[in-house]
């Protein structure tokens, strides 16, 4: 299945890459975007990092006041959703029976949080065991891989708030994105490993990260796209 694998790099660069999941460990071509390429949708947001689309709505975390914003992907309209996240770079979203919950790894707090369609303050899942959470995608409907970025390791999150080992010697792991059982990581610390890769088995256990694309600077996030 042909897909596209979007890198950030930084704030303001984002490349794509078509890529195959059975060939994805060789060089591919990628078109690089710039600031032309791109129009603003809305302005009155202190700092945007991490965001989440559901349902017609684009949730964004910003650092710049710690506040989630709720805008409106077609009008823009945008209205404060809740306060209390300070530092997210990247956020789960999905619906539930009651609404909907966004899981959201707090880099400055260092914890994973959760917030819901009734917009209470954010509640702490989990409290130890993270070190610099950055990225995060479901694993399967009852576990998440986060991302550590100062610890070099990616950890695997029960949504009870359990913590076990997964992978590590990762390059200050960032952004990860996920596509059936291939996982692919930003690796922030390291050019060479710029964005790696690795496939995980029916034990839920992981394979060996391969090198997907070297030469990148700083990536951050990842978001797999159509193709």
């Amino acid at each position: 299945m042909r897909f596209y694998v979007w890198a950030l790099v930084g704030v303001l660069l984002a490349l794509s890459f078509p890529v195959w999941a059975q060939q994805a460990a060789q060089r591919v071509p990628f078109a690089s975007l710039t600031q032309d390429d791109l129009d603003v949708m809305v302005a009155n947001v202190q700092r945007p990092n991490g965001m989440a689309y559901l349902n017609g709505k684009l949730y964004t975390i910003c650092n710049g006041d710690w506040t989630i914003y709720e805008i409106d992907a077609e009008t823009a309209a945008t209205v404060t959703f809740v306060n209390g996240s300070r530092n997210a770079h990247q956020m789960h979203a999905e619906e539930t029976d009651a609404g909907f919950d966004l899981w959201i790894p707090d880099f400055d707090l260092n914890r994973l949080s959760l917030v819901n369609q009734r917009r209470n303050a954010p509640v702490a899942v989990v409290t130890e065991g993270l070190d610099g959470p950055w990225g995060i995608v479901p694993l399967d409907d009852e576990t998440f891989l986060i991302s550590n970025l100062k610890a070099d390791t990616i950890v695997k999150v029960s949504r009870e708030g359990d913590v076990d080992p997964f992978l590590d010697g990762l390059r200050s792991p960032a952004g990860l994105a996920i596509q059936e059982d291939a996982v692919y990581v930003a690796n922030n610390g390291s050019a060479r490993r710029a964005i790696e890769w690795f496939s995980v088995d029916e034990e839920r256990q992981p394979s060996e990260p391969q090198a997907l694309v070297s030469g990148l600077q700083n990536v951050s996030n990842l978001v797999i796209g159509p193709g």
